[in-house]
């Protein structure tokens, strides 16, 4: 059994700005599990303790490893909520988009399409 601790997976985020009226896009790619959650978690934090009123995830290039992910997801979403601010999933591979519906999150998670100038 191997006892080294669990390395993070990096993640390939990138943030861009909106303009007055649209939200912050932060795209991800890469795969999106316990390893690596951290990393996009701090990245949603830190856009919604910035006071963006809407912060939109790009998943297009990510892929869902675990529940972790999703956990990771509804509980931004939540947080957001509370501040009066909102967190969306934007473009997402099939796969994504299944796991969204099958556990009834698409509905909490407003998916919407990003924009493809990102």
């Amino acid at each position: 059994m191997n006892s080294s601790p669990r390395q993070a997976t990096p993640l390939d985020l990138r943030v861009a700005e909106g303009g007055p009226g649209h939200p912050i896009v932060v795209v991800v790619a890469g795969r999106l599990d316990g390893r690596s959650v951290g990393q996009l978690r701090d990245e949603l934090h830190r856009q919604l303790a910035h006071g963006h009123a809407e912060v939109l995830v790009d998943l297009a290039e990510a892929e869902i490893g675990d529940a972790t992910a999703l956990a990771l997801l509804v509980g931004t979403h939540h947080r957001a909520r509370r501040g009066g601010q909102r967190v969306r999933v934007g473009a997402m591979s099939e796969r994504t988009a299944r796991l969204l519906r099958l556990a009834h999150l698409d509905r909490v998670l407003a998916h919407e399409a990003a924009p493809a100038s990102v």
